[in-house]
């Protein structure tokens, strides 16, 4: 789970675009584990995922740097990265959980990875959109 401060810190980013109401709703959010078979709890992302969605947008950004690009490139990284999750899913789907292609913490990562990617497309699209940048493509 996210500590107390990595919590503020979010929580201060959203200030300006949220209701106090919503605020309130991330907070919970944020500091609720998800509970095998708890509905109430289960109403919320866990922690620890949007943690590592985060995570893994950082590390793509140290990796890559700064990307502006167009929607369309943005559909094909993202439909490169879906394929990979289809590909873990298919090695899970149809080998025993002995095989060594059947890895279901390789599905996961794959998962993040497709998460933080549409969050830089939306990120970068909304970018674009603003008055503060210059659209390119849009």
């Amino acid at each position: 789970m996210l500590n107390a401060d990595q919590v503020s810190h979010i929580i201060s980013l959203l200030k300006p675009q949220v209701s106090k109401e919503e605020i309130e709703q991330v907070e919970i959010m944020l500091s609720t584990p998800v509970v095998s078979g708890d509905v109430q709890s289960m109403a919320f992302y866990h922690a620890d995922v949007i943690k590592d969605v985060l995570t893994e947008r950082v590390r793509q950004h140290n990796k890559f740097g700064y990307q502006n690009r167009p929607p369309f490139e943005w559909f094909l990284i993202l439909s490169e990265e879906v394929g990979e999750v289809a590909k873990e899913c298919v090695e899970m789907q149809f080998n025993d959980a002995s095989h060594p292609h059947s890895n279901p913490a390789a599905y996961r990562k794959e998962l993040v990875e497709v998460a933080a990617v549409a969050l830089a497309a939306l990120q970068n699209f909304d970018m674009r959109a603003s008055s503060h940048a210059k659209p390119i493509g849009l």
